[in-house]
Formats: structure tokens, sequence, C-alpha cells
């Protein structure tokens, strides 16, 4: 396996590394010691001043001397440059084609064998690079290593692995290709080119990439794993969950398979096993943020807010500044209605990442529900000048401007959410709600229709454009409305009561005391549909049910005496006895 595959699969420690950049180097110098080899570990790994020297160096049956190279290394120089420095002069050796490279042989003159130890050279140069994140520098060694040498499969593949940290995942996919093409059973770099194509969102062909990884390397943990990840990416979670049951079975403590499993089952709502998957992470990494993270997440799809507040807080433990995990929490003592913790989580997550435009939404929508509507529409009006297209503050710095009475503010603000999502049936409904308000009832009566245009089916909608109708006296179109309304909710009393009112408007008083009559079978304690039978009963001339009626009405509200003092339906009865007895 080349080295750079293994740095970069594996993910080593730093002295580990060293310890692989000496075994692949330490065939170059055959005169060495072992001994002297341990003191160039040594070297690497803490520090200590270095002269090198090469002994004696038999070629072609001739003795050849390397000069001794004094203070090639040095103690103040950093491990980075010291390997460096030992790369480009173990580059030097091989460039000058005096020793065989392949077997760590003495070497004849044959010139054949000197493109093949320079590609060699260059490509050793470019895993130095690779690992000092030199990035740019190591693709440049590739690229000439493949020049050199261009079936040379490692260089290909380590080359596409270049491009890759460097994001340029199109030349990454072509030339990982190119090392297929070299050697079509080697699974590195099937595996490297579905990471390029997951990185560049390719991820059908990801798939298919993985897939012939694991053709070839059937035991690969990671190819299983990150087809797992392509699959979950296309929202295929049962292919997903089976990818990753595999890695798990290959690889049982491999904790980020486990993970990627509870996310799926998250996914798919199996919150249960999602939970198990999770903890199974944490089982083996204890200190796997993520995983508490992915934890508190499933215990929110179970709706169990106080073990995923648990969770979100092992989180912090780990990784205080993870303004994720606050907002996180804050939303689940929101959904305690603690929302006084709640706002201290927010304005956390908000001092670690200022301009997290959600933390702010969620600020003011917590200062929404304690009635802060000053705090809160400054909450949503941050959240808005991070993201100026975030609909969902619009429409709430508008509801805030509404609770306010500020009904011109809420105009602009319901509108602005309208312009960026024109299908927003709430903003719609809201802003008839405030042209109602505001006495506007010709606009009330387009902002309705608008609403129910876009979602027929809510109630709410139908009803309010009957109440606007009303009021400019379009009766028929008013009772329209409430039908429509009744027929999406059979037991929606008030518009029951609002069709009666329409209808009595009308002087269909029979229709009328249908409808009355089956709110208030719905509803026996509204005082408002008890006053309109009352009106009703008053219109008929029936004075007992109309007092009868108005009696039970000022028993619940007294403001009704008020109102049947002004209001004409009681006209005739405003000089009867028992009448004023009633409204004093």
């Amino acid at each position: 396996m080349p080295i750079l595959s293994r740095f970069v699969e594996e993910s080593e420690d730093r002295k580990k590394w060293i310890n692989k950049f000496i075994d692949e180097f330490s065939y170059l110098l055959p005169a060495l010691s072992k001994h002297e080899i341990k003191d160039l570990r040594k070297t690497f790994d803490e520090q200590y001043f270095f002269k090198t020297k090469l002994n004696h160096v038999q070629i072609m049956g001739e003795k050849i001397f390397f000069k001794q190279k004094e203070e090639k290394f040095s103690i103040n120089d950093t491990l980075e440059n010291n390997i460096i420095n030992v790369a480009n002069f173990l580059t030097e050796i091989k460039e000058n084609g005096i020793i065989d490279f392949q077997e760590g042989k003495e070497n004849s003159n044959n010139q054949d064998n000197k493109p093949n130890s320079e590609a060699e050279a260059y490509f050793n140069m470019g895993n130095s690079l690779f690992y000092l994140k030199k990035h740019e520098e190591a693709k440049a060694q590739y690229q000439k290593a493949v020049e050199i040498k261009p079936d040379y499969y490692d260089a290909w593949n380590n080359l596409g692995l270049a491009y890759a940290k460097l994001e340029d995942y199109a030349q990454a996919i072509l030339t990982f290709q190119k090392a297929i093409d070299i050697k079509t059973d080697k699974h590195e770099a099937w595996y490297n080119l579905g990471n390029a194509y997951k990185k560049s969102e390719g991820y059908a062909q990801a798939i298919l990439a993985y897939q012939k990884a694991i053709d070839i390397k059937p035991d690969k943990h990671e190819a299983w794993n990150n087809l797992g990840n392509a699959y979950g990416k296309l929202k295929d979670y049962a292919q997903a969950i089976l990818a990753y049951q595999k890695a798990i079975d290959l690889k049982p403590n491999f904790h980020e398979a486990w993970n990627n499993l509870g996310i799926s089952y998250y996914a798919r709502q199996d919150y249960a096993q999602a939970i198990l998957a999770c903890q199974k992470a944490i089982d083996i990494k204890p200190d796997d943020y993520q995983a508490w993270n992915n934890l508190g997440i499933a215990y929110y799809g179970l709706r169990d807010y106080a073990q995923a507040i648990l969770a979100y807080q092992k989180v912090i433990d780990l990784k205080p500044d993870d303004h994720e995990a606050w907002n996180n929490l804050g939303n689940m003592y929101d959904e305690l209605q603690d929302y006084a913790q709640a706002i201290l989580a927010f304005q956390k997550a908000i001092e670690i990442k200022p301009d997290k435009d959600k933390a702010w939404y969620n600020l003011g929508n917590a200062y929404d529900e304690l009635q802060d509507y000053a705090q809160a529409i400054l909450a949503f009006q941050k959240a808005i000048e991070i993201k100026p297209d975030f609909h969902e503050a619009w429409y709430n710095l508008g509801n805030a401007y509404d609770e306010l009475q500020d009904y011109a503010q809420a105009l602009l603000a319901y509108q602005k959410a309208i312009e960026i999502k024109p299908d927003k049936h709430e903003a719609w409904y809201n802003l008839g709600v405030v042209y109602y308000d505001s006495k506007d009832y010709e606009e009330a009566i387009l902002a309705y229709r608008k609403a129910v245009e876009i979602k027929p089916d809510l109630p709410e909608s139908w009803n309010n454009l009957g109440l606007a109708y009303g009021k400019l006296k379009y009766y028929a179109q008013a009772i329209l409305a409430y039908q429509k309304a009744i027929e999406i909710k059979p037991d929606y009393h008030e518009a029951w009561d609002n069709l009666g009112v329409a209808y009595l408007h009308q002087e269909e008083f029979d229709k009328a005391q249908s409808s009355f009559d089956k709110a208030l079978s719905l509803q026996p304690d509204d005082e408002n549909i008890l006053y309109n039978l009352a009106c009703l009963h008053s219109l008929k001339q029936d004075k007992t049910n109309a007092l009868a009626y108005l009696q039970k009405a000022i028993a619940i509200s007294v403001e009704y005496k008020t109102n049947a003092k002004t209001d004409t339906d009681f006209k005739w009865l405003w000089a009867d006895a028992d009448f004023l007895a009633l409204v004093g």
C-alpha cells in the first residue's frame, strides 16, 4: 500500500508516522547501521542535534565515499524542517541514480533504472510534503513523478489525494480514474474516487465507486461506512443502515459507523434504535461529542427533553465552544417552557458564534413566549441582519410588532416574508389579520383569499375571510366562506356562530337558529353564542327567550349589559321594565 494512503486512511499520530517515514527511506541507506537508524528516529522524535553520515556504499565493485553531511539537521529546526531536510537529502541520492531504490541494493550504471528512481524520489518527497499539509507543493512533486513514470499507480493515487485536499474534486476524480486505468484491481483508488465524488455531491457515482472498492476488498470497513454516508445523502436510509451494519460487523468498535447508524435510524424516525446506536458509539468512545449530540437529537425525537438536555450538557462538557450544542440545549428548555434557561443557552450560543442567525431567531422566540416583544424584535432584527432572506424571522418579527399593535411595521414584516417566500400561507393569513384589525377589509379579503388559495384546508382562513366579507356586508360570500370552514372542521363552533350571524343579517331566521343551536351544542357556555341567540329571538319579537339568553350571556360576561343597551336588535325592548331590570 502506498505510504500516503496509509497516512490518510489510518490517521496515525506523529510518532508512528515518523517510524513509517524512516522505514520507507531506510532501504536507501544500506550502509546505515541499525543503531544509526535508531538515532535517526530519536532525532525526529526528540529534536536532538544530529549529524548523519553514510559509510561506504559498494557500487559496481567500486567504493564511493559520501562526504559527511555536517549539520544537515539542527536542534533548533522544527521537526517538520528536519523531515524536509531528510527528504531533500534522500531525494538527491535518488536523483543521482546511485542506489537501486526498489531493492535497496547496489546499482549498476544502467541508465534504464534512473527514470524510475527519479519518479520514486519525487513520489516520496510528495508524501513528506503531504504530511506537512503542504498540499500544493506535494501535488507538484506527484506530477513530476507521473511525468517521469506515466504508469505510476501510487503517484496518480496520491496526486488525487492532493487535489482532494486542495478541494479540486474535479481534478481529483480524473486523477483517481487514471490510477484505476493503470490498476483496476486496487481498492485504494476506487475508495478515494468514491470520496471525491461524495465531496462533489455526486452521490450516485460515489456509491458505484465504493461498491467497486468493496468488491475488491470486502473487508474494507471504511468503504462500507462511506457507502452508508452516500446512501444517506440520497435519503436511502434503508441501504445506509445495511452498509453501516456491515462496517460494524467488520469492526465492532467502529464508533463512527455506530454514530452514523444512529443518524440513519433517526432519519427513519426509529428513535429507540437511534438511541441504542448512539449509546454504543459513546460506549466505545466516551468523549465522542458528536455521538452525544446525536443522542440528544434522538431523545428529542422521542420528546424526552430531560434526557436530551443531559446529552447536550455532556456535549458542552466535552466541547464548551460548541455553539450548536448550546443552541440545541436552548431548544430543549424551550420545549419544557423554561424560557429563562432557554434564553441563557441561546445567548451562550451567540456569544460563541455571534453570526449564528438561528440562535438569534430562537432567542427572539423565547422572548416572545415571555411576552417581551421589544427584546424579541431586537433578536429577530439581528437574525435578519445576518440572513436577510430568513423568511421565518421576518414572519415572527411581524407577529411581535402585531402584539405591540404596531400594525404598520407588522405589515412591512409580513410583506417581506411573503416577498421571500410567496407560498407562506401563514404570512398571508397574518397579513389579513393586520389589515382586518386596521379596518382595511378589502385588503384583508385579498390576503385571506391568497391564504386559502395556497392552503385550501385551513378552516381559520375561511372563517376570517367570512368575517371580512361580513364587515363589508357581503353576506352571501361570507356564508360560503363559513360553510367551507365548517366543511373542513365540522366542530368549528366559531364558524357555526358566525354563519348564524350572517343568516341573521339576511333575515333567514330559521337558518340562523339552526346554526346557533349547532354552535351552542359544541360550546354550551360560549357567551357570544348566547348573546347572538338573544338577538335572534329579539328580532323575532320573542321577549321571553330573548331575555333568557341575554341573562345567560350577562352571567358569563357583564359587558353584554352595555352591548344590549346600544344594540338595535333590542331597540323595541329598550323601554321594557324587565329588560331595564336585567341590563341596569
